[in-house]
C-alpha cells in the first residue's frame, strides 16, 4: 500500500514502547489514522494521542470507542479477517466496497498476458517458518507431471519472495514438461494481474496468497501444523477465505507435518477444479 501511494506511512508497532510510538505518529502528522489492531490498549491510546484529525479503527470496548470518529467491533466469528476491513470501508461511506476493488490495481500489460492451455500459478512462500512451506520440489513435481502423457500445454508461474530467490535453479531443474515463468518479488499490481490470468493457483499460507484469495481465483491452500498442540485449524478461521473455488489441504493428524502431504493429493484437487472450470465454461456457452 505504501508503494501504491494508498497510504503515506505504516507503523508496525511490535514491541515499541508507548511513548516512542506516540512520538513517531505525531512526527508523521497524519491527517487520518487507521488502527487495525483491536487487541492492544496501547494502540488505542497511541491513536488518541497521534494528533490526527480523523481516526478510524476497530474497538471492542465502549470506553475506548470514543477515541474514534468511527469504530467497529472486530468480529472474530467472521470467517476471514479481510471481511472486517471491508466492513470498515463500507461504514465510512464506501458503500458496496468488496474485494473486487483489487482488480483496479492490475498491471495492464501483464493482465493481457495469457498463455495457451492451462496457467498454473504456484506460491511456495511461507515466511513464518518451515511448518508453512510445502517444499519447492513438491510444487515442481505437482505441476510438471500434472498432465503426464497428454499434449495439454501448461505454463507454470512461480511467485517467489526474497526468501525463495535461491529456488530458481531447482525450479528449472525439476520442471521439464511445462513452460516456466518466474516472478521474483513482484509488485502488488503484478500479483493482481497474475491472479487474474491464472486458471488455478497452489499456495502455502503466505502474503501473496491473500490477493488470490480475495479475488477468488481457483485456489488450493496448503496449511501445516506449527506444533503438536497448535493445529492449522486455529489460524484457518482467520486467514482462509472460503469461496466456490477454494480448497484446503492439511496434514493428517497423525503426521502433523506439511511435508507429509503427498503430491498426488494436491494434483487430484487440481484436476477436480480444472474440470469444474471447464464445465462452467461449457454451460456458459450453451
Amino acid at each position: 500500500m505504501l508503494n501504491l501511494g494508498i497510504i503515506d506511512h505504516l507503523e508496525v508497532y511490535g514491541k515499541n514502547a508507548l511513548f516512542p510510538l506516540i512520538a513517531k505518529m505525531r512526527k508523521n502528522k497524519a491527517e487520518v489514522t487507521f488502527n487495525l489492531y483491536t487487541a492492544s490498549e496501547k494502540a488505542h491510546v497511541a491513536t488518541l494521542l497521534s494528533g490526527s484529525r480523523e481516526k478510524y479503527g476497530f474497538c471492542n470496548s465502549k470506553a475506548l470507542a470514543s477515541i474514534y470518529d468511527l469504530s467497529l467491533r472486530f468480529d472474530k466469528t467472521k470467517q476471514y479477517l479481510g471481511l472486517n476491513y471491508m466492513d470498515l470501508l463500507n461504514a465510512m461511506g464506501q458503500e458496496g466496497c468488496d474485494f473486487s476493488i483489487l482488480n483496479e490495481l492490475a498491471d495492464d500489460a501483464l493482465s493481457r498476458k495469457k498463455s495457451e492451455g492451462y496457467t498454473v500459478t504456484l506460491l511456495p512462500g511461507g515466511g513464518e517458518g518451515e511448518h508453512k512451506r510445502w517444499g519447492i520440489k513438491n510444487y515442481c513435481q505437482t505441476v510438471d507431471s500434472l498432465f503426464e502423457g497428454k499434449s495439454t500445454p501448461v505454463t507454470a508461474r512461480f511467485i517467489l519472495g526474497p526468501d525463495e530467490s535461491h529456488h530458481t535453479e531447482t525450479i528449472h531443474k525439476h520442471t521439464k514438461n511445462c513452460s516456466v515463468e518466474i516472478y521474483q518479488s513482484p509488485t502488488v499490481n503484478e500479483i493482481v494481474s497474475l491472479a487474474q490470468t491464472s486458471d488455478i493457483a497452489i499456495a502455502n499460507d503466505c502474503g501473496p496468497s491473500h490477493i488470490f484469495q480475495m479475488l477468488e481465483v481457483p485456489l488450493i491452500m496448503i496449511f501445516g501444523w506449527k506444533r503438536a498442540d497448535f493445529s492449522p485449524f486455529h489460524i484457518m478461521s482467520e486467514w482462509y477465505h472460503s469461496s466456490d473455488d477454494s480448497w484446503t489441504i492439511v496434514p493428517a493428524a497423525k503426521d502433523q507435518s506439511i511435508h507429509s502431504i503427498p503430491v498426488e493429493k494436491v494434483q487430484a484437487l487440481v484436476h477436480a477444479q480444472l474440470l469444474l472450470n471447464e464445465r462452467r465454461a461449457t454451460h456458459k456457452n450453451d
